[in-house]
C-alpha cells in the first residue's frame, strides 16, 4: 500500500536506508516534495517525491528508492505509477526526471511505466512521462 506522507524525518531515514552512499537530501528539498511512502504492513520499504518543474505543466521526480530487501517485487513500478497518478491530482501534465545508465532496474521501471527518453549523454538519460 502507498500512502501520502508529510512526515520529513521518515523521508529522510527512507533515502539514507535505500542510497547509504549517497549525499543526503537536505530539509529544504524534502519539504518541498509531494512524497508517497509504500507500505508492506506496518514496515515503510520504500518512497517516492516529486515537486514542480522547471517548465510550466511539469513536475519533476524528484527520489524513489525501496529497501534492498524489497526491491524487484513491484514497488518501486508502484511508487512511479502514484507519482505520476498524484502529478495528474495536481494539475500536471508531464513529469521528468533523469537516470543512470547503470542503474539498469530504475531504467526497466521508469519505461515499464510510461516514461520515454528526451534526451542522453554518456552517463545520464532523461525521461518523461505524459499525463
Amino acid at each position: 500500500m502507498i500512502r501520502t506522507c508529510k512526515d520529513t524525518d521518515l523521508i529522510a531515514d527512507l533515502d539514507r536506508a535505500c542510497f547509504p552512499t549517497d549525499t543526503p537530501m537536505d530539509r529544504e528539498l524534502i519539504e518541498s516534495c509531494h512524497w508517497g511512502v509504500a507500505w508492506v504492513g506496518d514496515e515503510p520499504v520504500g518512497f517516492c517525491g516529486y515537486r514542480p518543474g522547471d517548465t510550466a505543466g511539469s513536475a519533476y521526480l524528484e527520489r524513489y528508492g525501496v529497501l534492498p530487501d524489497h526491491s524487484a517485487r513491484g514497488t518501486g513500478t508502484a511508487l512511479l505509477k502514484w507519482c505520476a497518478r498524484n502529478a495528474r491530482r495536481h494539475c500536471f501534465t508531464s513529469i521528468v526526471t533523469y537516470v543512470f545508465y547503470h542503474n539498469v532496474q530504475s531504467v526497466r521501471a521508469l519505461v515499464k511505466t510510461g516514461y520515454f527518453p528526451t534526451h542522453w549523454n554518456t552517463d545520464i538519460l532523461w525521461v518523461e512521462k505524459r499525463l
